[in-house]
């Protein structure tokens, strides 16, 4: 960052934290109202694989058919997609 003209200071670092903070709650309030439907949010979480060690047979099958539904998809594409 010095490099750049940029040095760290307190004041910076209090700044940038504020600013990271209005961000982070400025944005959840904009995406929260999207995701009223929990079922929703639920069907979402299986994309994430991350705490997956192994993946069932046909996993995430009925949360996939419940956001194609959501979505406007058909649920025969899903096999393709």
């Amino acid at each position: 960052m010095t490099a750049l003209g940029i040095s760290s200071t307190k004041e910076n670092n209090e700044t940038f934290r504020i600013a990271r903070e209005d961000f982070l709650e400025a944005l959840t309030g904009n995406i929260e109202p999207r995701f009223e439907d929990s079922a929703i949010l639920e069907a979402l979480s299986t994309l994430d694989l991350s705490t997956l060690s192994e993946i069932p047979a046909f996993y995430g099958t009925h949360e996939m058919e419940q956001l194609a539904s959501q979505y406007g998809m058909d649920c025969e594409d899903l096999q393709v997609q």
